[in-house]
């Protein structure tokens, strides 16, 4: 190849970094830049993480793309180090302009390991030489998503549109407040960007989180949880299709999982999904809710929100769910001190705590302080029902236990604890029958509340928890 197609538009000091050149027009070659003004920025591409054997130091990313002469290059280095001339970086990405119909481009890249030419990747890329910028800038998305499922790492770079991806972080804005009614309007908003982009994986996962949500409870405008399962199933699998490294997508998967009782595959899913991006806080969160929890390990899931909370230490989701579970942990101080820092001095409010406000109440009630814990229950109004109507009968108001059970005779959730309350073993059983037959998702969690403590002990527990695949809980 002629120097001056191979040195066309370079400084002495880029020239200086040359890594290899060989072949004619019809072969390849690899070239680092360190700096050129005819090559095209491009930072973006970031996104790629450190390759085998490379620095990884904020140097390691693909800096330069553009034509040059008869090719066209994209260079990633590693370092350039002061003296240039020494300089040998351990992997370049090359690309060769081929020579195709006029109108029409072909561009073979590949990865090679300077140091011995042992190729790590290639690719084909056909395109139509339109706007060579455009080009560049599709080429090197294309790269940086291909290496990243070779490498088995990395996030993806999407071309999905800005008014697209606002209505995505609007709709997973809507899933955290984890009402069924948000939940419900997020899975429209998730459509919508499906419909705009049917290649955004996010926006499965995301549909697949709001159908969740939508049927984690029976509150008002929730969903029966086998009508979500088959909606929930089909976009968590699209999405990890779509983007085998998508942490969100496995996340998703692991509910579908749980929700079908296969705890060991939730449970791997999950930490595949922590391996690839263990910065979210969701996936922390719906990790125990969906699996960890429910089968009673209870321990592993304070450890799993604790270690969440070192990297969210001001998520209020965080905290309020890390309450809940230290009830069932018996840490009843832990949860009342985490509770009172969380809860407005607001008896009840449309603000999305007056869960985090029950949890309270329920924590107060279990060390003893009823009378709090009961007045807190009648603040809440009919939303706490369960919890209310189990103090009324642990307590011994027995008369109004009893009519919050004649009143909520449709929702087992709500036999369960006041039936427990009252000491009626077999009622209680039936209505956890009942759960489980509707393949309600808390059905798990119940079970390690100290309400049902008098369950516990009873010699049906064994076998009504093998009969959902959990492991024994002492």
């Amino acid at each position: 190849m002629p120097a001056s197609v191979a040195n066309a538009g370079l400084s002495a000091k880029s020239r200086a970094a040359r890594v290899s050149v060989r072949g004619s027009q019809e072969g390849w070659f690899a070239i680092a830049i360190a700096s050129s003004n005819s090559f095209a920025s491009l930072a973006a591409a970031n996104h790629l993480p450190s390759l085998p054997g490379m620095s990884r130091t904020r140097s390691d990313r693909i800096v330069a793309a553009g034509l040059c002469g008869y090719f066209f290059v994209i260079a990633r280095i590693e370092r350039i180090e002061q003296d240039l001339s020494l300089a040998a970086p351990a992997q370049a990405v090359s690309a060769r302009r081929g020579r195709e119909p006029r109108g029409r481009l072909r561009i073979n890249a590949q990865l090679v390991r300077v140091a011995d030419d042992t190729p790590l990747w290639s690719g084909r890329f056909d395109r139509e030489l339109k706007d060579v910028f455009a080009i560049q800038d599709e080429i090197s998305r294309s790269i940086v998503n291909e290496l990243r499922l070779k490498l088995g790492r990395g996030q993806r770079r999407y071309n999905t549109n800005l008014e697209a991806y606002d209505v995505y972080l609007k709709a997973r804005a809507l899933v955290r407040y984890h009402g069924p009614a948000e939940a419900r309007a997020a899975a429209g908003l998730f459509n919508q960007v499906i419909a705009k982009d049917p290649a955004f994986a996010p926006a499965y996962a995301g549909l697949a989180d709001a159908w969740a949500a939508m049927s984690i409870n029976r509150a008002d405008g929730a969903v029966p949880p086998d009508e979500a399962f088959a909606v929930m199933k089909p976009a968590a699998q699209r999405a990890v299709q779509l983007d085998p490294l998508l942490a969100e997508a496995h996340a998703a998967m692991g509910v579908v999982l749980s929700r079908d009782w296969k705890w060991a595959d939730a449970e791997a899913a999950f930490r595949h999904a922590l391996e690839l991006n263990g910065n979210l806080s969701s996936i922390h969160m719906n990790f125990v809710m969906s699996t960890l929890w429910p089968q009673g390990k209870v321990e592993e899931s304070v450890s799993q929100l604790r270690a969440a909370l070192r990297g969210d230490p001001l998520s209020v989701d965080l905290q309020a769910l890390l309450a809940y579970v230290l009830i069932s942990a018996k840490r009843y101080q832990e949860s009342i001190e985490l509770g009172r820092r969380i809860v407005p001095s607001a008896p009840a409010a449309n603000d999305g705590l007056n869960y985090a406000r029950q949890q309270l109440a329920r924590a107060l009630f279990q060390n003893g302080q009823r009378a709090e814990a009961i007045r807190r229950y009648e603040q809440l109004g009919s939303g706490s029902d369960n919890h209310r109507g189990y103090s009324y009968a642990a307590a011994g108001r027995r008369a109004e236990a009893e009519a919050v059970a004649a009143r909520r005779k449709d929702f087992p959730a709500t036999l369960i604890l006041i039936h427990a309350g009252l000491g009626n073993t077999r009622q209680a059983f039936e209505a956890l029958e009942h759960m489980a037959a509707d393949k309600d998702p808390r059905v798990g969690i119940y079970l390690t509340y100290p309400e049902l403590a008098l369950l516990h002990a009873d010699p049906r527990m064994g076998a009504f928890r093998r009969r959902l695949s959990l492991p024994d809980y002492h």
